[in-house]
């Protein structure tokens, strides 16, 4: 029986533990309150991170609690718990004065989890001891003081309004960025470090027939969208632009492939590649991708190609194919105007962006398009760096100095009327100009720009320049093929139908029978253009056949000959060496490129008598040379002859032909894995050559250590007293070697911590020039990213060997100091002497 004197003792005692846990989790509270004002930069003590021995909760568990609640089992975790928390808050506290402010703010969340503990803890071991009164004292370390109330009360509020102005600016950017993205017509994709898709646009959708949510968590490998590269053949994920970029770390630009969507419906795309990078750790966290369709120009491109197998009609029929010439140019231009009428407003991206100010900025840099902002009166405010690594210059001297300073003079004043339209009217401002790089070049570029309205006012105008310079290209070729077809196709067919009106008033046979030998010449000659227009178009499309069969290289040449002997009788073909050996190739086709080489070679000198062709196996490759005595070709017009429609300025009016055969025997020969090459001396004749490999059946043999390599294409040695890699490239060359030997260039660098080449071309004979972009756009940035600073290259006999390497360096971006020379102790004394 309790009286009322125990009472009373026991009503005390429970007040006096309801006010010992009340007061600690007050206590509590006030150091959390306190700990986030710090993490949000708002003045505060910074008394709560001390020592969990110091702080009047831990001073309460040490000087009072475990004394007097220690047979509470609670209490011990309560303790441990307690130590956790403070040692946490240290921490945070240690990486927002490092400025490490989002990763505090982040473990901020992830500590209060825990002291959630603390206060659950708090009420169990408060609840027991209702049950077991006892004599107990306050502890005087848990008296909350009236200005700690004001101090929590004041840091909740400025914390909830930094909160607020946090949010809203947040709000701001996301609304910028999403105005942006509006004013893109280019499908946006971005991937993570792993090549895992994570966010699309609409106009991504619609280009790749699918939903972002279909989308999201595939990668460039997955089987759900298969590619195909440009000549029809499957283009794995991994060799993909964004794959590219995340592999390399470098931009990948204007990568052309075919989709396969869902609907087996093929878009062609142009693709750009930029690869996110954390500059805080040197990272790669993801990369961004841009596209768009290019499918009907090139659908425009194959109309036009497929048009010319009807011009075998004579007299009307040729002024009908006219007729559907010009409609294919027309509908080039239509295809043209209707890519500018698509680039509608693009919609938002998927995934809600969560973004401030800095990353706003960071995004827009990572789009490979320029993007520029203007104020609303039209004044230029902003440009992305992309545009500053177009022009050369900063963001504050290109909005200084506004778009006049690089738009080309005679695109001036068209582009001016139209932006002062489209301010006065607040309507879409659209227009194609050249624009001046750093390099003094002048690029075509589409600029596309529309107002951002809050309120029906226009606060802000955004923009993007794309780079259409390669479609401008394409359309100025047509043109002049065009020219050179109506030129050529007209020719023959005026004189036949000449000969036929002259026949027609005839009646003697025997006066018949030149006037009929001249019109069968003209009308050959017809069928030759017709085909080699026939073949080109083949090729374009990757529809060419080439037989796998064995073949006798010498009945090939010496059978091509004799046939082609009997069709010529101004000139003599000599065949001095021919090697008895067997062959796996296409014997049709490469009858086609010994016709063709031979034909030039008649063509080209017609005051000689005389053609030589040899061959000979070398390296495991079968060489054929065709040596004539004519008018010879300057080096600067060589490495031209074998582009598509093609003749040396000089010649056109002089020699016949759409300059169609060497382009032709150039892709019959890359089908076989060979190459070609010239050597030529104006007004002495020219020398052109091919090469064939054979099937390799010896084993490599490499030799390999630290400091040095060799295998039978390249040699790698580190001159350890001058600190710099001697490297020897002999024999022939193609793609794959070339790039297998840079790469390991790029080993033995790194290995050796060298920061200079000699490249010695002495020993390197043909052509390796279809390598030439890939070691200048991307073999270049990767050795400058691995420290190399100074190169020098030894040039090759070779002419298409040198014209090689002079246009890898030139298309070079970087810093690396080139030189060529001549000899190799004078390329070693100018490497020595860089500092």
């Amino acid at each position: 029986m309790i009286n009322g004197n125990n009472y009373s003792i026991l009503r005390t005692f429970m007040n006096s533990i309801i006010l010992d846990f009340e007061q600690a989790k007050s206590k509590h509270l006030l150091f959390k309150s306190r700990l986030r004002s710090i993490l949000y930069n708002i003045p505060v003590e910074e008394g709560p991170v001390l020592s969990h021995h110091e702080c009047s909760v831990g001073k309460w568990i040490y000087g009072h609690a475990l004394v007097a609640y220690g047979h509470i089992p609670e209490m011990h975790e309560l303790e441990m718990v307690h130590a956790d928390i403070h040692i946490s808050a240290r921490k945070l506290v240690a990486m927002h004065k490092d400025g490490k402010t989002k990763e505090a703010r982040d473990g901020l969340s992830e500590m209060e989890v825990v002291a959630d503990q603390l206060v659950h803890l708090l009420g169990l071991i408060e609840k027991k001891l209702k049950n077991y009164p006892d004599n107990q004292l306050i502890s005087p370390e848990l008296k909350i003081k009236p200005e700690e109330y004001n101090d929590l009360l004041r840091s909740n509020a400025e914390l909830d309004k930094r909160i607020k102005q946090q949010i809203a600016e947040n709000n701001e950017s996301a609304i910028k960025y999403d105005a942006v993205l509006a004013a893109l017509h280019e499908g946006i994709v971005i991937q993570n470090a792993e090549g895992v898709l994570i966010s699309a646009n609409q106009s991504a959708e619609r280009l790749l027939g699918m939903t972002a949510n279909q989308m999201r968590r595939l990668t460039s490998i997955s089987p759900d969208w298969p590619t195909i590269a440009e000549n029809g053949q499957p283009l794995p994920g991994e060799l993909h632009a964004p794959m590219l970029a995340l592999k390399t770390g470098l931009p990948q630009i204007n990568q052309i492939l075919g989709v396969i969507r869902k609907d087996n419906v093929i878009v062609w795309l142009s693709v750009n590649a930029q690869p996110l990078i954390d500059k805080q750790n040197n990272e790669i966290i993801g990369v961004v991708s841009s596209f768009f369709d290019v499918t009907a120009a090139r659908e425009a491109e194959a109309l036009l190609k497929e048009s010319f197998s009807e011009q075998q009609a004579l007299n009307e029929e040729l002024a009908a194919s006219n007729e559907e010439h010009a409609a294919v140019n027309e509908e080039l231009l239509s295809t043209n105007e209707e890519l500018v009428l698509i680039q509608e407003s693009s919609r938002q991206l998927l995934v809600q962006v969560e973004a401030s100010e800095t990353r706003f900025r960071f995004m827009l840099n990572a789009i490979p398009q320029q993007v520029w902002t203007a104020s609303p009166d039209g004044a230029l405010n902003y440009v992305n760096q992309v545009v500053c690594d177009d022009f050369g210059y900063n963001t504050s001297e290109i909005v200084g100095q506004g778009w006049q300073a690089f738009i080309h003079p005679d695109d001036l004043q068209n582009c001016l009327n139209k932006w002062i339209r489209a301010l006065e009217t607040g309507t879409e401002y659209l227009v194609e100009f050249r624009l001046k790089f750093k390099n003094g070049d002048y690029v075509w570029h589409l600029a596309r720009a529309l107002p951002y309205a809050q309120d029906h006012e226009v606060t802000l105008w955004l923009g993007t320049n794309t780079n259409i310079d390669l479609q401008k290209t394409n359309e100025q070729r047509k043109d002049e093929f065009l020219s050179i077809a109506s030129h050529e196709l007209k020719t023959p067919l005026t004189s036949i139908k000449a000969y036929n009106q002259i026949v027609q008033k005839i009646s003697d046979p025997e006066k018949l029978k030149p006037f009929l030998k001249k019109s069968a010449d003209h009308i050959a000659r017809l069928e030759r253009l017709i085909s080699d227009l026939l073949d080109v178009t083949k090729i374009n499309a990757g529809k060419v056949f080439y037989a796998q069969e064995p073949i006798s290289i010498r009945d090939l040449i010496i059978h091509s000959i004799e046939s082609i002997q009997h069709t010529i009788g101004s000139h003599e073909i000599i065949v001095e060496t021919v090697p008895d050996i067997s062959y796996i190739g296409d014997q049709l086709r490469l009858e086609q490129v010994l016709h063709n080489f031979i034909s030039n070679a008649v063509k080209y000198s017609p005051d000689a008598d005389k053609i030589i062709v040899n061959s000979k196996i070398d390296e495991d490759n079968i060489i054929v040379s065709i040596q004539d005595f004519g008018i010879g070709i300057a080096r600067e017009n060589i490495d031209r002859l074998f582009d598509r429609y093609y003749r040396v300025d000089n010649t056109a009016m002089r020699f016949e032909g759409l300059g169609l055969g060497l382009f032709i025997s150039a892709e019959i020969l890359r089908k076989h894995g060979g190459s070609f090459w010239i050597e030529s001396e104006p007004g002495k004749g020219s020398t052109f050559y091919f090469r064939l490999p054979l099937n390799k059946t010896e084993k490599l043999q490499i030799t390999c250590t630290t400091t040095f390599y060799r295998d039978r294409h390249i040699t790698i040695n580190f001159n350890q007293t001058h600190q710099r890699l001697d490297v020897d490239w002999t024999g022939f060359h193609d793609e794959e070697s070339v790039k297998k030997g840079c790469l390991k260039l790029l080993e033995y660098l790194q290995k050796n911590n060298s920061d200079r080449i000699v490249n010695d071309n002495t020993h390197v004979m043909g052509n390796w020039s279809e390598a030439a972009e890939w070691v200048g756009n991307t073999w270049f940035p990767m050795m400058e990213k691995a420290g190399l600073k100074y190169f020098a290259h030894v040039i090759s006999p070779s002419t298409f060997s040198e014209l090689a390497a002079r246009k890898s360096i030139d298309i070079m971006a970087g810093i690396v100091t080139t030189q060529f020379f001549s000899d190799v102790s004078l390329a070693e004394t100018w490497i020595n002497e860089q500092i």
